[in-house]
């Protein structure tokens, strides 16, 4: 086997709101590190890097800062990455300006536990990484005390870390954060270095591993005969909403999904409306479309905002489709797109935080309703929503009692002007809860001051209040009753936490309300891709659906059918036809079987390279073709889990080509969840299709492997020829 060198042991980057990524010798180790300030207790979170801006400068002599400060400017730091001749180093400088007192929680990184076989540290023993540590409570998943030097090893690689400032490392596997859930991790860091106001905290983390070699990675040609396969295809019915209860009278009468629009939008809404969402009995869509290209506003070399036209068009082809389409347009604050390209800064609350308007200002109100005014007169709409969730989250000083005053001026300026428009309108109820009045987001500051939010919103307008608690018991959802008790409407909104929707939604049946909605956070600009990439939170809708609909009262482990593949299924479809084609015979220990309604010649698997063992030095694999084809079926499975969406293989035939990504088309055996755009077939196998643009000519077909991490491996091929036989 040949070896190639690598001249630097650890190779690092720094992804804005995700953190450091640290690879070696082609691998991914490292994932992710976070930053946040808080209370004592979290009674109170001041800052996160999870939902703040990050400041990246790559440096001319290879080093890399990251700064940071929060909207207030209380929180602040900078960290300086510099390449060592074992890895690299990363000074860290904590900066507090607050009179509160005030706790970091630094992760120095989430290190991925896969390709590691133990963990030792300077005041442990070695332990071996092979069976998980568990528990609720961070500590009993320590594998150990703080300590000043770690060590993550296997037979082929290391990972050391260093720090000034003893930190702790626990096993995250199975631990209830949604950055735990995708793969592996320990969780490395300082969950409580104590900041006093004004005085910076410095120290310094190391990270090294040492140099070893690589094999030379090359193309296998791959001598087999291709056999006529008749019926190589054949249709299978999917299920789609059929495990789904919605039939008869519903239990929720309003049944909504929030969403935003972008350039990208409309072809994914007009999917939605067309072969998604009416399948799910869901009958409003609250279109979140302030980015729009609205006369007022300057949207010269905006690129995501998008052209009213579209807009125009997608809210009619939901009406087309028996949906009803809602406007929201952020009216207060969450306001950044209205101050884009530096307008309308004169009428922003702090020009220099641009994020909410101030409406002590009357051309700020003047500015904003002449967009409804627009909005109204083009969509045509029977409701309006104007937002008004965390209105004050940046920009504003530490007053309740400001936030109090601005609302108490801007409450009622829109609820005139819905009123003048003769439309019903809503708003989120988030600022108008006060501690203790509901499970989560009860942003209200204090009783007194939601109380007085509250006292200027009518009882005409419709509270479509978040709580995002991942709890099933209905009780614990005690908003809904205060609501009710306070005489207004409300519509329930969730995300993307199974126990939240089946929890909430039970919560408003019992208590007899308007409905729900299932929000998603998933960027500002809806695409194919963006959805593809956020598959789960877009699946969630199914549960929604099911339990606003019908009430039924399994938990979302015990139902018939997974949320993903429902989705899957109404999205995607089906194959609709029979087809004739080809299957690949390699080898004598081949047999024919069928998976998704696809024959192949199942072969001895042709492995790529797997980077954790170090086995297969394959990158490619090439196979001649000797006619035109328009579809390629293999049989695949990867050993090892790596970042959702991620590309992992290249298949190319000629001019065109298609890739595979992890989740979306393979996953590893011992990854559970739901494959997205491809069907499984047993053993941790997929069916995944390749269809070209054009039918490709006669050729070599190059199957590529792009992520050795993933350690793919081929089962089968069938192709399909362009002319049918």
């Amino acid at each position: 086997m040949e070896f190639q060198e690598f001249s630097s042991p650890l190779e690092f980057d720094f992804i804005n709101r995700t953190g450091v990524v640290v690879r070696s010798q082609g691998i991914e180790l490292v994932r992710g590190s976070f930053l946040q300030f808080y209370a004592p207790g979290w009674s109170k979170g001041y800052f996160s890097s999870n939902w703040s801006d990050q400041v990246i400068t790559k440096n001319a002599d290879g080093s890399m800062t990251v700064e940071f400060r929060s909207a207030d400017k209380k929180a602040e730091g900078r960290q300086t990455f510099r390449k060592t001749p074992g890895g690299f180093e990363v000074e860290n400088r904590f900066l507090w300006h607050g009179t509160e007192p005030c706790l970091a929680e630094s992760t120095i990184g989430l290190v991925k536990l896969r390709p590691f076989q133990n963990v030792l540290g300077d005041k442990a023993a070695t332990q071996p990484l092979t069976t998980a540590k568990t528990g609720s409570e961070e500590a009993r998943r320590f594998f150990a005390e703080p300590q000043s030097q770690l060590t993550f090893a296997s037979a082929n690689r290391e990972l050391r870390l260093q720090s000034d400032i003893p930190f702790v490392a626990f096993d995250a596997r199975g631990w209830e954060q949604d950055w735990a859930r995708s793969q592996a991790f320990a969780w490395v860091g300082h969950p409580a270095l104590e900041l006093k106001k004004d005085l910076p905290l410095t120290f310094t983390v190391r990270w090294s591993a040492p140099v070893r070699p690589s094999p030379l990675l090359g193309l296998k040609r791959i001598q087999g005969r291709f056999e006529y396969a008749k019926d190589a295809v054949v249709p299978e019915p999917v299920r789609g909403a059929a495990d789904l209860q919605l039939k008869g009278k519903p239990k929720l009468a309003w049944r909504g999904i929030h969403l935003f629009v972008g350039p990208q939008s409309e072809a994914v809404h007009a999917k939605l409306a067309k072969s998604v969402l009416p399948k799910l009995k869901i009958n409003k869509v609250l279109l979140q479309c302030e980015q729009t290209k609205w006369s007022s506003l300057k949207t010269n070399g905006m690129t995501n905002f998008t052209e009213l036209a579209s807009l125009k068009r997608i809210f009619a082809n939901y009406r087309k489709n028996g949906i009803e389409p809602i406007p929201m347009i952020q009216s207060f604050g969450h306001m950044e797109w209205f101050f884009g390209r530096s307008q309308n800064l004169d009428v922003a609350f702090n020009p220099m935080v641009p994020y909410a308007i101030d409406p002590r200002k009357p051309e700020a109100i003047r500015r904003i309703l002449a967009i409804w005014d627009e909005a109204i007169r083009e969509l045509k709409p029977k409701e309006i929503h104007f937002g008004l969730d965390e209105v004050d989250m940046r920009g504003f000083p530490d007053d309740p009692a400001l936030t109090t005053e601005l609302w108490r001026i801007m409450l009622p300026k829109l609820s005139e002007y819905a009123a003048s428009k003769k439309l019903p309108w809503m708003l989120w109820g988030d600022k108008m809860l006060g501690p203790g009045q509901a499970p989560d987001a009860a942003l209200g500051d204090s009783i007194a001051e939601a109380t007085k939010r509250r006292e200027v919103v009518p009882k005409t307008a419709t509270i479509t209040d978040w709580h995002y608690l991942n709890n099933p018991n209905p009780a614990v959802y005690n908003n809904v009753k205060l609501w009710r008790e306070w005489g207004y409407q409300q519509i329930g909104s969730v995300w993307n936490r199974p126990l939240n929707v089946y929890g909430y939604t039970h919560a408003m049946i019992n208590s007899g309300e308007r409905g729900m909605l299932q929000t998603i956070w998933a960027g500002y600009h809806l695409s194919e891709r963006s959805m593809m990439e956020n598959w789960g939170q877009y699946a969630s809708t199914v549960l929604l659906a099911d339990y606003a609909y019908s009430g039924r009262k399994e938990l979302p482990d015990k139902l018939p059918y997974k949320p993903e593949e429902v989705l899957r299924d109404l999205w995607f479809g089906a194959d609709t036809k029979r087809q004739n084609g080809m299957s690949f015979v390699w080898g004598s220990a081949t047999s024919a079987v069928r998976h998704q309604g696809t024959a192949f010649q199942r072969h001895a698997p042709v492995s790529f390279y797997d980077a954790y063992t170090g086995e297969n030095p394959i990158s490619a694999m090439a196979i001649s073709v000797n006619e035109p084809i328009a579809e390629v079926r293999l049989l695949m499975r990867a050993k090892n889990p790596v970042a959702e969406g991620k590309s992992v293989l290249l298949v190319t035939l000629n001019e065109e080509d298609i890739s595979v990504h992890y989740g979306w088309d393979v996953r590893a055996e011992d990854d559970p969840r739901s494959l997205i755009r491809s069907r499984a077939a047993g053993e941790g196998m997929s069916v995944v299709v390749c269809r070209f643009d054009k039918p490709q000519p006669a050729g070599d077909l190059v199957l590529k492997q792009l992520d050795s991490e993933a350690g793919l491996e081929n089962f089968g091929i069938t192709l399909i020829p362009a002319k049918s036989r």
